[in-house]
């Protein structure tokens, strides 16, 4: 056990360590990227908010005439605080400074800053270089006040026309409270240095074939000038002091002049690291002490009460696919209180009912003429027992790849006396491997099994509401169009949904509840539905997207409920608008029935409502619209 144990402390320590502290670094590199994002966005911001005060007309006049009305109007004492701006400068084509001013970084007192004058700015000045209207100069400088955000525009009129008449320069100090905000927006301790290169002071090191130094009072610890040499050549790097649990990350932000950047610097704890060791620890005993036992175990309980009743589930299931009937049982062999016993009981129950539905169906088909009704049922019972018999199906698949030889030869090699160590600990490495596996496999099928309750629950519900209007006609439900849609996308196919965006406009649940056969709209909205999600997946979109609205409108006297249901799929030719909706007619290859858009018109029309579609061609999606009554009038309804 000694032996054991410290061979699966070293395996930890040089190999599973590692892996935790990469995971650790690589989250040290997001977060120093996160501040860097955060930074360009506030850089964007200060951008956006010189072009909205270059491009105006009454700048453009006032770079020229430095007019008072625009002073009085537009530069008072309120100007700085409501832009949260330290610095400004208009500057005229010559580089004369028509208006300018700096404050502190407490937005207090007037300061001067260097590299911004007050009066005159050289001709060739890099801030002053604008080639079209526009253009833009943003990023970072540094100035004798500190870091600041710039961003400089020509003025030009708000058409960006006319020549440009100046520049127009804003700035903003980086200083404490921009970090705290940036930190707060980021969740990053984070600390900044500003560098000027090739300045003649001393204390300086080489970075480039240039002489850099810290701009400032910091100090920069030889670690801290050792990772800026590295990440100066673009570079995220992650450095771990000595005895520290913590890992800083470091970026170098180039300025808008050549030879001026910013350090960044985040710090970022390594709990991926010490929760790892904490868990490595108190796992090893457990693995000692039950891993056998635990297998055997869970071996014996998943041919039982897992691989033997899925196996003959799916069998049933693929029988009764094939078979003409629906008159045998799964139950009478499969007994037991489990999850897969009730599915196999609920399965018999919601098979014996769609089988009863079925010769209903085929019944009132015979004697009242609604054949065509008793193939829409059909067309939706199908639709919602296809993704049942698919995970059924990939779940055998699984089992079948279920190492059970090998677990059993392992258990029965550990079960010997003489083994050497080195097998012993591969072997029960492998247990262990195999009994998380395992177990995560029963987690995935209890999750399917749950899905496939749903879905059978679903099939009842259709069921249950065929039968109540089935002797009798159509029953006047109390409908939340919401409910009724989301219900309805729970019935779409496992394979669409992976592939497809699905927006439900907030307008639906602005619609007063209708009174309507709910049953006969939920078949309407699945059908509909799942050709919107195959009509998508045949145009092979990137980003598939379905989008459900709804409005309400009056017509003859009458209150409706207008839903639509958009689609960015392969679109409908003009000339299939109308045909769409007849019997026999399908757009679907390989396919030729045509029973599902043919019974939801029909059925749209005994409810005395309207069933349209309108495409701007193919590729270019189509939406399918439905006009349904909001109050039943003259309906053949039971109330």
């Amino acid at each position: 056990i000694g032996l054991f144990a410290g061979l699966d402390k070293a395996i930890q320590r040089f190999i599973i360590y590692p892996s935790y502290q990469k995971i650790d670094q690589e989250r040290a590199r997001e977060n120093v990227v996160q501040f860097q994002a955060a930074l360009e966005r506030e850089v964007y911001h200060l951008n956006q908010t010189v072009l909205e005060w270059s491009a105006r007309d009454d700048t453009y006049q006032f770079i020229q005439d430095g007019n008072e009305a625009y002073q009085k109007a537009n530069l008072g004492e309120s100007f700085f605080a409501d832009i949260d701006m330290n610095s400004i400068h208009f500057v005229d084509r010559k580089g004369r400074v028509v208006w300018g001013i700096s404050f502190d970084t407490k937005g207090e007192g007037l300061v001067k800053i260097d590299e911004l004058p007050d009066e005159n700015f050289s001709p060739g000045h890099f801030l002053l270089q604008h080639e079209e209207a526009e253009n833009s100069i943003a990023g970072v400088m540094v100035t004798s006040q500190g870091p600041i955000l710039i961003s400089s525009r020509p003025i030009v009129t708000s058409a960006y026309g006319g020549t440009a008449m100046g520049t127009l320069i804003m700035g903003k100090y980086i200083d404490k409270e921009l970090l705290s905000i940036l930190s707060e927006q980021s969740g990053i301790d984070l600390e900044i240095w500003t560098y000027r290169c090739d300045a003649p002071e001393d204390s300086l090191f080489s970075f480039n074939k240039l002489k850099c130094q810290v701009v400032g009072d910091s100090v920069l610890s030889e670690l801290d000038q050792r990772s800026f040499l590295k990440a100066s050549s673009g570079k995220v790097v992650v450095r771990q002091e000595k005895d520290s649990d913590h890992l800083h990350s470091y970026t170098v932000i180039p300025g808008v002049f050549d030879n001026q950047f910013l350090l960044l610097r985040a710090n970022s704890p390594m709990d991926i690291t010490a929760t790892g060791r904490g868990v490595l620890n108190g796992a090893l005993l457990s693995i000692i002490t039950g891993g056998l036992l635990m297998l055997i175990v869970l071996r014996e309980a998943i041919k039982l009460s897992i691989l033997h009743p899925i196996s003959r589930l799916t069998e049933h299931a693929i029988a009764l696919r094939n078979s003409e009937t629906l008159d045998s049982h799964i139950s009478d062999t499969l007994r037991s209180d489990n999850e897969i016993g009730v599915l196999a009981r609920e399965f018999d129950m919601m098979v014996a009912k769609l089988g009863q539905a079925r010769r209903q169906l085929v019944e009132q088909s015979y004697f009242s003429g609604m054949t065509e009704m008793a193939s829409g049922v059909m067309h939706n019972l199908r639709n919602a027992m296809t993704p049942i018999i698919g995970h059924i199906d990939l779940m055998k698949e699984e089992l079948k790849d279920l190492p059970l030889s090998q677990m059993e030869a392992a258990a029965d090699e550990i079960s010997s006396a003489d083994i050497p160590a080195e097998r012993l600990e591969m072997l029960r490495a492998f247990q262990k491997e195999s009994f998380q596996y395992l177990t995560e496999l029963v987690a995935d099928f209890r999750g399917r099994l749950d899905g496939m309750d749903d879905r059978i629950a679903a099939i009842e519900s259709i069921i249950a509401g065929q039968e109540r209007y089935a002797a009798s006609g159509r029953v006047a439900d109390d409908i939340d169009l919401e409910i009724l849609v989301n219900d309805a996308l729970a019935m779409l196919r496992m394979e669409h949904l992976h592939s497809l965006n699905i927006e439900i406009d907030t307008s639906l649940a602005e619609i007063d509840r209708i009174k309507g056969p709910r049953n006969a709209l939920m078949y309407i909205l699945t059908n509909l539905i799942n050709n919107a999600a195959e009509a998508v997946i045949r145009a092979e979109r990137k980003e598939g997207l379905i989008r459900i609205s709804a409005e309400t409108e009056k017509a003859d006297g009458l209150t409706f409920v207008h839903l639509m249901i958009s689609d960015n799929g392969c679109g409908i030719l003009e000339e299939n608008l109308q045909k769409i909706f007849e019997r026999g007619y399908s757009s679907k290859s390989g396919e030729t029935s045509g029973i599902g858009l043919h019974w939801c018109a029909n059925t749209m029309t005994s409810l005395h409502g309207r069933l349209y579609a309108d495409s701007g061609g193919i590729n270019k999606g189509a939406t399918i619209h439905l006009h349904i009554p909001q109050k039943p009038a003259d309906l053949n309804i039971v109330k």
